[in-house]
């Protein structure tokens, strides 16, 4: 039985540190066999770095509170992101990568990406990773005192990091804090995002047999060799099923509805460029990170067909892709600027 390697690290610092090497196996908690593990491509190919220049997007952080750093730089060092790389049409290949690069962005900070074509390149084992002057955030989450049973799960890593973000940086959501029903508002939006549409996009993107042998295994298994690149990604499939008990197209395309429809609703009402009027909110991050891949993902297909069912959720990617992605190069770091939203030119997914 084969599980994920799990990466042996000491701590480093900086750009130029190269990560350890994965260990080469480990016994398992019952004591009756090996977890193996695999090797690691090697170093010079897992680090491509971008340097952000976020003054663009400084107007766009007027709600925010600078916590010691103020718009043009973070608090207490230089913020380094680790991403998955761009790929279709993204800046990422991972949406909850793209809701922190989204949030630096809306923020106005000045920061770095590192992509990383695996998740054991990064610093603490997984993407998305923030590393502020030596201080890792993100990261895996073990499931038993031991450490034995350790899982990756990005969603807690870009709630970790946004956590920080708002706790020593800029808090982009402390003027809706300030009210309670404005931040009971935001709370349910939030959840509404993590309930409906998060799942969406991971079941589209691993579970669906048919998607994820056409992009997804492509997508992330490139960076290793065959059989690796199958072998990984298989065991990346199965750990996100094992974790989406119960759910089926039907249940999936449910949510997606009632989601698109909320935030619709949420857009029109706030009379503003963001979902809580004229200054964004961490709402935007995260749900733009979803919209936009849904929207330019292969593997979001299916979803397609609801979303032009709202052209101003349409109206509000392509707006805020304008707004923080610009130019050619991305805005310098996205290795490409992020295409037009047409939904004219989407095809109908395969029965």
């Amino acid at each position: 039985r084969i599980f994920p390697p799990v990466p042996r690290r000491t701590h480093t610092t900086g750009l130029a540190a190269t990560p350890t090497p994965l260990s080469s196996s480990r016994i398992s908690r019952s004591g009756r066999g090996v977890r193996q593990s695999f090797p690691s491509p090697t170093p010079a190919t897992r680090y491509k770095r971008y340097e952000m220049d976020s003054t663009f997007a400084a107007a766009a952080a007027g709600g925010g509170e600078a916590r010691g750093g103020g718009a043009g730089g973070g608090a207490g060092g230089e913020l380094i992101l680790h991403r998955w790389p761009g790929h279709w049409g993204l800046p990422s290949l991972s949406p909850e990568c793209i809701a922190v690069e989204t949030y630096l962005r809306l923020a106005g900070l000045r920061f770095s990406c590192e992509d990383c074509k695996t998740p054991y390149a990064s610093p603490s084992g997984q993407l998305p990773a923030l590393d502020q002057d030596a201080d890792v955030v993100g990261g895996t989450v073990s499931d038993g005192e031991d450490g034995v049973g350790l899982r990756q799960d990005p969603s807690t890593a870009t709630y970790r990091i946004t956590a920080h973000l708002k706790r020593k940086v800029r808090d982009l959501d402390v003027a809706l804090n300030a009210d309670a029903s404005t931040r009971s508002l935001l709370t349910a939006y939030l959840a509404l995002v993590e309930a409906k549409l998060a799942p969406a996009t991971a079941y589209y993107t691993w579970v669906d047999r048919g998607r994820f042998a056409k992009h997804t295994r492509d997508a992330y298994g490139r960076a290793f060799p065959a059989p690796l690149s199958y072998i990984y990604t298989w065991l990346w499939r199965r750990q996100v099923a094992s974790q989406m008990p119960g759910y089926d197209e039907e249940r999936v395309l449910l949510g997606v509805a009632d989601a698109y429809g909320a935030l619709a609703a949420r857009l029109a009402d706030s009379g503003g460029a963001y979902f809580f009027g004229n200054a964004p909110s961490s709402l935007d991050a995260i749900a733009f990170a979803h919209l936009a891949f849904h929207a330019h993902s292969p593997v979001g297909d299916a979803m397609r067909g609801e979303l032009k069912k709202h052209p101003e959720l349409l109206a509000y990617v392509n707006d805020m892709q304008g707004r923080l992605y610009p130019g050619p190069g991305g805005g310098g770091g996205t290795g490409g600027a992020m295409g037009t939203v047409d939904p004219s030119t989407w095809l109908e997914p395969p029965a």
